[in-house]
């Protein structure tokens, strides 16, 4: 259950969508932008940050400095390799390859504590968004039946960023609660890793880069 298969290693600017992404979101800027994140997560560490700004950078290293260089990038994109580079980009030391060909559930109980992972069968969309709410804004790791990519809860709503399998074939990011994959899955696993204090002291003592 909740696997999705995976393909060979890939970066965000190997299958680029025409338009501002040639311009703006380029391989060049996204290297920078990685470096940035980087660059302030040693910061972080430096001056012993409270673990509420450490979370507050660590979700915004990702929904807003790496995301960005995602969307529209088409092809025949695996959806775990796109969960796994993107969180190896952000600064957490993993095995990319081997989270990204699991099963996304098996991915998500690697990365994320149980405390911190809610599991939902048939469960009806509109009451799933809500539980997602409940549970507080953050980022989140979700895994459906085929399928797996991360859930956004902000002051915009709650979002779903993942690499998508149907058209438009494509990293996308979309309103949750409108979202055809994740209404068709019958089975739904979250882990809210922005909250998982392992995973936020892993990410500041992380050696990569």
């Amino acid at each position: 259950m909740a696997f999705c298969l995976a393909i060979l290693p890939f970066t965000p600017w190997k299958f680029l969508a025409p338009g501002y992404h040639l311009f703006r979101y380029t391989p060049s800027r996204y290297k920078a932008q990685v470096e940035t994140v980087q660059r302030t997560r040693r910061k972080l560490a430096r001056e012993n940050a409270a673990p509420s700004e450490v979370k507050a950078a660590f979700v915004k290293s990702i929904d807003k400095q790496l995301f960005p260089y995602w969307y529209g990038t088409r092809g025949t994109i695996a959806c775990g390799y796109f969960v796994t580079t993107v969180l190896r980009d952000a600064g957490l030391t993993l095995n990319r390859v081997k989270l990204a060909q699991a099963p996304s559930e098996e991915m998500i109980r690697m990365l994320v504590q149980k405390q911190h992972i809610q599991t939902f069968s048939r469960v009806p969309l509109d009451d799933f968004v809500r539980a997602v709410k409940r549970q507080g804004k953050g980022l989140y790791i979700v895994g459906l039946d085929n399928h797996t990519g991360f859930i956004v809860y902000d002051n915009s709503g709650v979002r779903f960023v993942h690499a998508s399998g149907g058209i438009p074939f494509c990293v996308l990011h979309e309103n949750a609660a409108s979202a055809g994959i994740l209404r068709k899955s019958r089975y739904r696993i979250v882990g809210k890793i922005s909250d998982d204090e392992k995973v936020l002291r892993e990410w500041l003592q992380s050696d990569a880069f």
